[in-house]
């Protein structure tokens, strides 16, 4: 499945609309570590929202979500420096990497009309 890279001028206005054709949505949320594969994986939560936070010490993104039966969760990855956006006849994937080589990926488990 090819990636296309956005560029980083465009990562606000990219996560601003991902966020709005997408909320409501059920994904599966996985962080991916070099040399360790899929490190946690949770499937079928509701997808609230990516924001994009450069107001700490240090640059992260964090991608909120509902998970089954479970409060509202948060995972961030710190220091990202690139996003990918995959897309298949079936599913949309955002994937965020990391300066450590880790990724946080988020993948729509059923493909809407609305892309990002």
């Amino acid at each position: 499945m090819p990636a296309f890279p956005v560029p980083r001028d465009e990562w606000e206005s990219f996560l601003d609309r991902f966020n709005r054709h997408h909320a409501g949505e059920r994904v599966r949320v996985q962080r991916h570590q070099p040399g360790a594969g899929v490190i946690f994986e949770v499937v079928d939560c509701i997808f609230h929202r990516i924001h994009d936070d450069q107001s700490g010490e240090r640059h992260r993104i964090g991608v909120m979500v509902d998970e089954p039966q479970a409060s509202q969760e948060t995972y961030f990855m710190t220091d990202p420096r690139q996003l990918l956006w995959h897309e298949t006849d079936v599913t949309y994937t955002l994937q965020i990497e990391g300066a450590d080589g880790r990724c946080l990926i988020v993948q729509l488990l059923q493909k809407t009309e609305a892309a990002a």
